[in-house]
């Protein structure tokens, strides 16, 4: 057992490092949008970027006369807003509320960040104001709503592809995850400072252009992405359109903005060394383990 134990702690360990965890909140899903089926989804999305990304911030301890308040739109509910006070945040995590409403025939979903406000000393506000001090943003939390009136196609494998007649319930919330994270976002002033006259150009985004609201890549901007044996072309993830029967992945296009951003962004091919280190650690595990059932 203990031998297990060991292992099991190790590999704990080696996945934990420069993690970046995406905590899914249904508390405000309140007409029941998302059963099992469509959580599954939305499972598999939230593994794939959390496989990509990697974040260091400062935890945010309320308490006392030091407080804050998260504010965003109710995402099951038109014309109202929610409040959370004094939420706790833990550095490297990203807290992402959603629901789905009807929003009509032209919107699929929309994502946001949430709005704060925050008082006490000078330390605390600074802790959750400043923010990093290179990017000017901080990923806290954000929000999310489907349209609850849309035919979706409800298939977590990665590799499903997608049903003719339907939007693909994977590609649309993947978007969405993206937007509420801060792409094209006026509230992320990196992404101001990097986007001029309908056009993106950064150290890790060459000039790329926007859409009319410089809010999305231009409609049919195309990028490489993964497909889990190789590499593949589509049109990125980020452009503002999608036609029923399709499947678009987050693609290098995307990920690179969240670079700007500051994020850490992984290789998506695995690095045969990385794995040969893991497995002679496992193997030296495995060695003394055996030694000890010996004696």
């Amino acid at each position: 057992m203990r031998k297990f134990t060991a292992i099991l702690a190790i590999l704990a360990a080696f996945s934990s490092l420069n993690a970046f965890d995406i905590h899914v909140n249904y508390d405000y899903d309140t007409n029941g949008f998302f059963d099992l089926s469509k959580k599954a989804v939305i499972d598999q999305v939230v593994s794939d970027v959390e496989s990509r990304l990697s974040y260091s911030a400062t935890d945010v301890i309320p308490g006392g006369t030091n407080t804050w308040t998260w504010r965003f739109e109710d995402p099951s509910s038109s014309g109202a807003d929610i409040s959370i006070f004094n939420p706790l945040y833990t550095g490297g995590s990203f807290n992402l509320y959603v629901g789905a409403k009807s929003q009509g025939s032209s919107t699929l979903g929309f994502g946001g960040n949430v709005g704060l406000s925050g008082s006490g000393n000078s330390a605390f506000i600074s802790n959750i104001l400043d923010k990093n001090s290179a990017t000017q943003y901080d990923p806290y939390a954000g929000f999310l709503s489907m349209n609850s009136d849309t035919s979706w196609y409800v298939n977590a494998a990665f590799d499903a592809g997608a049903a003719s007649g339907l939007y693909d319930l994977y590609s649309v919330f993947a978007h969405e995850l993206l937007h509420a994270m801060g792409f094209g976002l006026t509230g992320a002033q990196i992404w101001n400072n990097n986007q001029t006259n309908g056009v993106y150009s950064s150290a890790n985004v060459s000039s790329k252009s926007l859409n009319a609201n410089n809010d999305h890549w231009a409609s049919g901007t195309e990028s490489e992405y993964w497909d889990g044996s190789a590499w593949a072309t589509q049109e990125a993830a980020m452009d503002p359109n999608i036609s029923t029967g399709t499947r678009k992945y987050i693609t290098e296009l995307d990920y690179a903005v969240f670079s700007d951003y500051g994020f850490d962004v992984s290789s998506p091919v695995p690095e045969p060394s990385t794995y040969a280190s893991l497995a002679g650690l496992l193997a030296l595990f495995s060695v003394a383990s055996k030694r000890r059932s010996i004696r």
